[in-house]
């Protein structure tokens, strides 16, 4: 894990187009040395973190981060350690499924989706989901709040990948590696389900 106080960057907020120029002045300036700092070594303080949030949120429309009220109903206490983490987890998918450990992939990336309905369900209805409930049924609760369907159907569609090619390995009836490929199916889905919730992309 990375180091206690330090969060490593990911392009942040203004990976939606933010940029130094569009907030010029002093606090253009400013933005300019903090995404400097993350380039150069990819990572910043806490402090520097809010700095930036709070120099997006005067200067634009954009919001560096989460609202926190979205970020308190999911129970998170420390917010930027909540994206460090959250950000860790796809990348440890990620170097499972290299590694070949499909079903740790395929579980961390479930995590993934599984922590997006919630944070759009909690913004829809303005309550607390609770941690047990499970996957299909948190689908059911987003579509039922308006979420896409085509995405619900993408979810739908590798959540039953994801069973089926397990469940038929422990069989015997399919090849580990089927795990891996329910896995890579599933690329770029994050993203797509990020960009129409306009969630900053803060995860990676």
């Amino acid at each position: 894990m990375p180091e206690q106080g330090k969060h490593r960057i990911t392009k942040l907020a203004f990976q939606r187009g933010i940029t130094p120029e569009q907030v010029g002045g002093e606090a253009g300036e400013r933005l300019k040395e903090l995404f400097d700092t993350a380039d150069s070594s990819g990572r910043l303080s806490n402090e520097e973190m809010e700095e930036i949030n709070r120099i997006i949120a005067e200067h634009t429309r954009a919001a560096g981060v989460l609202e926190a009220p979205d970020l308190n109903m999911l129970g998170v206490t420390d917010h930027l350690r909540f994206f460090e983490n959250f950000s860790y987890i796809r990348q440890e998918a990620e170097e499972a499924y290299e590694d070949g450990y499909y079903l740790e992939a395929i579980s961390l990336r479930l995590l993934t989706f599984d922590l997006l309905l919630r944070i759009y369900v909690v913004r829809k209805i303005k309550q607390p989901v609770k941690p047990s409930i499970q996957f299909g049924q948190l689908l059911g609760k987003a579509k039922g709040q308006g979420f896409p369907q085509k995405l619900a159907t993408e979810l739908e569609a590798f959540d039953e990948k994801r069973i089926s090619t397990i469940h038929y390995y422990l069989l015997g009836q399919a090849n580990y590696e089927e795990i891996g490929g329910a896995y890579r199916d599933a690329d770029g889905l994050f993203e797509r389900i990020s960009t129409a919730m306009d969630l900053p992309p803060l995860f990676g």
